[in-house]
């Protein structure tokens, strides 16, 4: 079994599609910071 191919066919996407969440995540947080502070 190739476990070399078997590590980069998910670890990579998948270090991809969670970097992209917390970056989106990281914003969104921002976002209401910035708002609430707008209102306040």
């Amino acid at each position: 079994m190739n476990y070399f191919g078997l590590i980069f066919t998910f670890m990579v996407p998948g270090m991809v599609v969670g970097g992209m969440a917390a970056t989106l995540l990281n914003e969104a947080a921002h976002r209401r910071r910035r708002n609430a502070k707008k209102r306040a």
